[in-house]
């Protein structure tokens, strides 16, 4: 085939593709977010070496049910974990149904990965690490508003890190009462005002209610943010006097949460912003909120990815009436009244 220079799915140099490659890439980039963009095109350029390899060539015609199994199990060979190797196998999936390469690539399975529970704090170190940051200084005030709403909005630290000003809105009069009260179960923290998601999972766009700790904190952040050149929502605040703060990144936020959850005290294993997001949909299961209604704010594509916070919500409250049958009743205590006197 006919190699022509390509420059990737984001940025990088350009390099030499055939006309498979050059297509399968351009396939990847018309995913939403930039995360899959990089991840199929990272699963492309690895299968197009491996029908190269095994077939001759990486064409449609080499690109069927055989192939992508052989894939599949070529992957589980060389140890890549069972989530992997799903998601590598989807991105296939789709790239075979674009080409109309064989219709029966959809049939390719990967072993039913088990997904771990979801890691979510419990209402004392959720206190503890929203009180953590300073809040007198500018920094301390940032963080908090940044804590707030991964844990009662429920956005993904990618979506944080792309919020704009404007993001932040008045909301109309609300269809469904619900979403509010999931949020804000008491009146008094519920407010007007919503964040719009954009481009999160598969381009969608969802809008969050905000809960009344969440508007305040954004209130004082937005009175101490400097002015800067960015409409982003929050920017950096570490660089040299003479630059302009830009937009906070991804990795910028998670660092937040590393940092404040560590001085908290938070279970090591629950020092992410993820977990922040798995405390936002538990909680809302152990409210018995809808599961459509907490698929919606948290943007979940796939309903089964909540019904493991309804699965979890329910063992949660089927333990502690567990632990309660267990106790001992307060008249069967060893102490006596008379034993006090």
């Amino acid at each position: 085939m006919t190699a022509v220079a390509l420059r990737e799915p984001g940025g990088g140099g350009g390099v030499l593709v055939d006309a498979f490659d050059e297509r399968a890439l351009a396939i990847a980039a018309m995913a939403a977010s930039p995360n899959t963009r990089r991840a199929y095109a990272t699963a492309y350029r690895a299968f197009a070496g491996f029908l190269r390899a095994r077939y001759g060539e990486a064409s449609r015609d080499t690109v069927t049910i055989a192939s992508v199994a052989a894939w599949r199990d070529e992957l589980a060979a060389q140890g890549l974990a069972a989530s992997s190797i799903t998601q590598r196998v989807s991105a296939v999936r789709r790239l075979a149904a674009t080409l109309g390469a064989d219709p029966l690539v959809g049939q390719v399975r990967c072993t039913h990965v088990q997904r771990d529970a979801p890691r979510a704090l419990s209402d004392v170190e959720l206190d503890r690490l929203l009180r953590q940051p300073d809040r007198r200084t500018v920094i301390g005030v940032r963080d908090r508003a940044i804590l707030e709403l991964l844990a009662r909005a429920g956005l993904r630290r990618a979506e944080l890190a792309r919020l704009t000003v404007a993001d932040i809105q008045e909301r109309g009069r609300q269809p469904d009462a619900r979403r509010r009260s999931a949020i804000a179960p008491a009146r008094a923290e519920q407010t007007r005002l919503e964040v719009v998601v954009r481009a999160s999972k598969r381009g969608r766009t969802r809008t969050v209610p905000l809960h009344a700790e969440a508007h305040d904190a954004l209130r004082r952040w937005y009175a101490s943010r400097p002015s800067s050149a960015s409409d982003a929502l929050f920017v950096s605040l570490r660089q040299r006097r003479s630059a302009q703060p830009e937009a906070i990144s991804a990795s910028a936020v998670g660092d937040v949460v590393v940092k404040h959850a560590a001085g908290a005290g938070v279970r090591e294993d629950h020092r992410s912003a993820h977990a922040l997001r798995h405390t936002f949909c538990t909680m809302l299961a152990e409210r018995d909120v809808a599961l459509e209604v907490i698929r919606e704010l948290a943007g979940h594509v796939d309903v089964r990815t909540t019904q493991i916070y309804v699965d979890v919500s329910d063992q949660r409250k089927n333990d502690a009436i567990a632990a309660l049958e267990l106790a001992p009743h307060p008249l069967t205590a060893a102490t006596s009244i008379g034993s006090d006197l």
